[in-house]
């Protein structure tokens, strides 16, 4: 036995330190979309057809588009979103464009036909109405659309603009529902905005004619995101223009 004040101090365990983990450096992996030719080609193409298309032709921009498809199809993968989303919006301008030069074609051959000397005019094909019929409709609608700014009516569908004209004209072929709205605001100045602006197409596309007669007119494209807002804008405008006109 230990004599008095003696302490007996206690066993100590030796602490064991746990080594630190090594850290494994992980290899992040370059997104295989970057490295594939035929992106960095789509890509490219695209910011062409971006910086270029107003000074290119109807049949270049189809050609560039063609290009893009080929190398779409070629493509391992399904095309990133943002990209997808930029093809989709340049094929829309692109056929707006292809169906309104189209239309002012098939108006101006129909009028070099009609007044040819000692020509007879063509029947026309496939329901297409001639073109001194667009032109007639065109005084007609334009009228009623006139109106319907001075009164700030709300935008007419073509079921309710055929019953305004008493019929003139049947269910129009789409090229010549854009021919005649080029043709009712073939004198519109240019600063102003279009008549045409109170015309849905549909309740699905109510401005594709809207956008396709601005391009028939030779008019500054609106961006597809900016479209709507753009048309409330003008059809604003052009109520407060027509307002007091007589």
């Amino acid at each position: 036995m230990g004599g008095p004040g003696r302490v007996t101090s206690a066993k100590t365990e030796p602490r064991t330190v746990s080594p630190e983990p090594k850290r494994v450096k992980v290899l992040e992996a370059k997104p295989v979309e970057k490295k594939d030719p035929h992106l960095r080609k789509i890509r490219r193409l695209l910011g062409e057809l971006s910086q270029t298309h107003e000074n290119r032709s109807t049949q270049d921009l189809v050609r560039l588009l063609d290009e893009i498809g080929k190398h779409c199809d070629q493509f391992a993968q399904p095309l990133p979103v943002a990209d997808a989303k930029q093809l989709r919006r340049w094929r829309r301008r692109v056929e707006d464009r292809v169906s309104a030069e189209r239309s002012a074609q098939a108006v101006a051959a129909s009028r070099n036909t009609s007044s040819g000397a000692g020509r007879t005019v063509e029947p026309p094909q496939d329901d297409r109405l001639p073109a001194e019929r667009i032109d007639k409709s065109a005084v007609t609608v334009r009228g009623i659309l006139e109106e319907l700014a001075r009164a700030d009516g709300t935008p007419l569908n073509w079921g309710d603009l055929r019953l305004r004209a008493g019929g003139q004209f049947p269910s129009l072929h789409p090229d010549d529902q854009v021919a005649l709205l080029v043709a009712v605001d073939r004198d519109t100045p240019a600063d102003e905005p279009l008549l045409s602006t109170l015309v849905d197409s549909s309740v699905a596309a109510p401005h594709r004619l809207y956008r396709q007669v601005r391009v028939g007119l030779g008019r500054e494209p609106v961006p597809d995101t900016e479209l709507e807002t753009h048309r409330a804008m003008e059809a604003l405008r052009l109520r407060q223009l027509w307002r007091y006109r007589r």
